[in-house]
Formats: structure tokens, C-alpha cells, sequence
């Protein structure tokens, strides 16, 4: 990796510095746009409610939210040094590696989705750019390797509450597995998350990578994220982000990278939950933690997990690997607008490298045949139909009972689909439900037999 620019908002949550590695270089500037009252504050945070609905229609209302969230820290002087760094890493043949870092005084500021940033002159996002990566940088602690001794441990932990939403996991899993046919790396899956057996795994397995896969909240009256692991019945066990990070250090080896992500169907903004256990996690010791800001389908989950993974694998630093795992978002049409600036990066290692202990033993992964046609294409193909439902309690209960029927999909060949839905259908029908669930079905059905299930 070639320079790295530092941006640190300090504790007055006004003033900027940009500092340049290796040379020190320095920049000063003032966040511009973000006073109270201000017609820029407002604009940036309408964007930000219709981000975390999904509501964007049209992918130049993503450019001009970036371009704000850009005029904010980036004015002339922090603009200049930005364009001078990323000159010279390309004329070095580098990425210049972009970290954001709030002080504790510039919380507010921390919490915008800082992975839209879109650079004006250039006409392009920074966080997907193939020049640059992007991350957020915390100065806790010394900064360590990631590099583990040894075969490569990862550990995913599923937690599937009875009575939350479904979370679709299975096909993630299966893409992570694969990397045990082509790299030296020890998989372990711990499909139902309750505190005692995830406690456990993380003391026997001590894993270098966690990656939890399940739903997070927010409990306004301690002003705590919360993450759902499982009581012994399998309903939600809700735990504060404090005790979820102590429980990663009870073995006395902490993970060096943590993966916290939703599958459609998860509940979090990162915001309130994810993104309060991120730098807890930072602050106990962790070197980098991945966390999805929104959730995401379980296609672009398996999409992401694949390259991100098989990036680390081949010694790519951790923000390239994210970097690229957002790229394959912008040249994939089925996944929604806002996916490519999900998946955020903080950072504190000093090289981000996870590296395969034995190159020697890689081998080339058989990517696997899938179906033409997928469950998270039949919840995509659904989602207009959602649209349409004007009662948001009502159109929250069909959603959930599409993630049920898609959950159903998951555990069935394809051949078996087209039964599944029309015995679906006739139970609706005979049990009187609603004529919005006989609605998605009947979509569903339209679909398969258009794509010749």
C-alpha cells in the first residue's frame, strides 16, 4: 500500500486536519454546511432518512448526497492535499489509502454514511474508486498486525430468533465454506448463537475472524445497541454491544477482524446498534471490524463474502478487500442503490494483511452451478408489490411473511418451488388470509414460470 491521508474531525466537531503518510504533509480545514438550521444540515439529513428507507429511485439522488456529505470536510486547502496524494499514488502505481477519524466531540458527524462520499471534479464515489480505499480510522491503541500464526481460524455465528424476522444464511455460509477447498483455513459454524454456546466456541475455537450473521437493535431507554443472540427456546436473547464485545475477549485472544452483517430480513441501523458494537469492539482491542451500515439481500451478502474473502486469502490488504467486495455492487445491476456503500471499515491495523499461512497449498476454487434463478430473486421480484401496500403495519407483516416463504425456498431443490408455493397458495386460500399474501405468491409463481422453473 503507498499513502495514506488521514481526516480527523476534532473534538469541536468544526475543525478538520488532514495529515499524509509517509511525509506528515498536513492540511487544515473547518466543516462547512452542517450548522443547525442550515439548509445543507437539512438536505443531508433527508437524504439520510430516504438512505435508510431504501427510497432512492434514481442513482444521481446517491451523487448528490455524496457530493454533500463531500463539501463538508473536503473545502480548499484538505481538497488539494486530497488530489496531490492521490496523484502521486498513482504515479507510483499505488491506492491511496483514505481513512475518516472522528474525535468523541464530533459524534454527530460520525454517524453519516460516509461510504457515499462523491468527488466532484472526478465524478466518482471514493469508497468503490479502483485508486483508493476507504476506511474509518480509530487512534486507540498501538497499532498492530492482523497477520495470525498459523492456519487461518474463522468462526460464523448465526443467531435466528423464532421471533424476529427470518435471516437468511444459508447460501453465505456456503460461499465462506468454499474457502477451505482452496486456502489453508479452518471454518468452524455455529448455527444457533445462544450466550453460553457462542461464549464457549469464541474460548475453544479463538477465532482470528468472527462473522456474525443475524439482527441488532436499539434500546432507547438504556441509549445501548443491542445484538439478538438465542435463549435456550431459540427466541431473541437481547445483549447489550458492551457485553457482546467482552464475550469476544473471554478467551484472552481477541478476534483480529470482525464481520457483523444482516441478511435481508435483519434489523439494525448502524447508526444504533451495529455502529455503537464497531468501535467497542476497536476500543477492546480489535484491529478491524467490518459492520453493513443497512441490510442487505442474501445474494449481495454471498456476492460480497466471496470477493472479500478470497481477496484476504490471497494477501490483499483488509480495506482493498473491502473496497473490492463494494466495486462488484457497482457492476451488478440486481442489487439495490445503495448496497455499494454498506459495508463499512474500521480500521486500526498497521498493514490490514490477512495472509494464507502456506501459499503454496492454494488451490483454484470450482465455483459452484447454481439454479437461473434464486430465492432472493423471488423476494426482489416482490419487493414493487410490497411497495404498493399504503399501511406500513400491514406491509411490514406480508414482508415478513414473503422472508418466511423465501426462508422455506432456501431448504428446497428448485424443481420442488413451484408445489411449495401452489400448496402455499391453497392454505391462504382455504384459511382466508389476506388477499396481499395470496398476492405475493401468486408474483412469486409469475416469476418462476417466466424464468421457466
Amino acid at each position: 500500500m503507498g499513502a495514506e491521508l488521514i481526516l480527523s474531525v476534532e473534538n469541536d466537531g468544526r475543525s478538520v486536519q488532514a495529515r499524509r503518510r509517509p511525509d506528515d504533509k498536513t492540511a487544515r480545514g473547518t466543516v462547512r454546511g452542517f450548522e443547525r438550521g442550515s439548509l445543507s444540515r437539512r438536505t443531508i439529513r433527508l437524504f439520510e432518512r430516504w438512505m435508510r428507507a431504501n427510497k432512492f429511485s434514481d442513482p444521481q439522488e446517491i451523487v448528490v448526497f455524496g457530493q454533500h456529505l463531500y463539501q463538508l470536510l473536503f473545502d480548499v486547502d484538505i481538497e488539494r492535499l486530497f488530489e496531490e496524494s492521490l496523484s502521486i499514488a498513482r504515479e507510483n502505481g499505488d491506492r491511496l489509502r483514505l481513512q475518516l477519524s472522528f474525535e468523541a466531540g464530533a459524534a454527530e458527524l460520525a454517524n453519516l454514511p460516509w461510504e457515499f462520499l462523491h468527488y466532484p471534479r472526478g465524478d466518482y464515489f471514493l469508497c468503490s474508486h479502483v485508486d483508493l480505499v476507504l476506511s474509518r480510522y480509530f487512534p486507540r491503541h498501538s497499532r498492530q498486525t492482523l497477520r495470525p500464526e498459523g492456519t487461518l481460524r474463522i468462526l460464523v455465528a448465526v443467531a435466528k430468533p423464532t421471533d424476529l424476522d427470518p435471516v437468511l444464511e444459508a447460501r453465505v455460509i456456503e460461499a465462506i465454506e468454499r474457502l477451505a477447498e482452496a486456502y489453508p483455513v479452518r471454518i468452524e459454524v455455529l448455527r444457533k448463537a445462544t450466550v453460553a454456546a457462542f461464549t464457549e466456541r469464541m474460548r475453544t475455537f479463538q477465532p482470528h475472524v468472527l462473522h456474525f450473521i443475524g439482527h441488532g437493535a436499539f434500546n432507547a431507554e438504556t441509549g445501548n445497541g443491542e445484538i439478538a443472540l438465542l435463549k435456550p427456546d431459540e427466541r431473541a436473547d437481547w445483549c447489550s454491544d458492551s457485553d457482546f464485545a467482552d464475550w469476544c475477549s473471554l478467551s484472552g485472544v481477541l478476534p483480529r477482524l470482525v464481520v457483523l452483517h444482516l441478511c435481508e430480513g435483519g434489523r439494525a441501523d448502524l447508526r444504533e446498534s451495529f455502529g455503537g458494537l464497531a468501535p467497542r469492539l476497536v476500543q477492546k482491542g480489535v484491529q478491524a471490524v467490518v459492520a453493513m451500515q443497512y441490510p442487505i439481500t442474501n445474494m449481495a451478502a454471498i456476492d460480497f463474502s466471496r470477493v472479500f474473502y478470497e481477496a484476504l486469502m490471497r494477501g490483499e490488504p483488509l480495506d482493498y478487500a473491502v473496497q473490492l467486495g463494494r466495486q462488484i455492487f457497482t457492476t451488478m445491476r440486481q442489487h439495490s442503490a445503495r448496497t455499494f456503500g454498506t459495508p463499512v471499515l474500521y480500521l486500526h491495523s498497521a498493514d490490514g494483511l490477512i495472509q494464507p499461512a502456506d501459499r503454496s497449498a492454494v488451490r483454484p476454487i470450482e465455483q459452484p452451478s447454481h439454479a437461473a434463478l434464486t430465492p432472493d430473486d423471488l423476494l426482489m421480484g416482490v419487493r414493487p408489490r410490497l411497495e404498493r401496500i399504503a399501511d406500513e403495519s400491514r406491509r411490514s407483516a406480508v414482508r415478513k411473511f414473503a422472508l418466511q416463504i423465501v426462508e422455506q425456498l432456501e431448504s428446497l431443490a428448485p424443481n420442488l418451488w413451484v408445489a411449495h408455493l401452489r400448496r402455499e397458495w391453497r392454505l391462504q386460500f382455504s384459511m382466508e388470509g389476506t388477499t396481499e399474501q395470496q398476492d405475493i405468491l401468486e408474483a412469486m409463481l409469475t416469476l418462476l414460470k417466466e424464468r421457466g422453473v
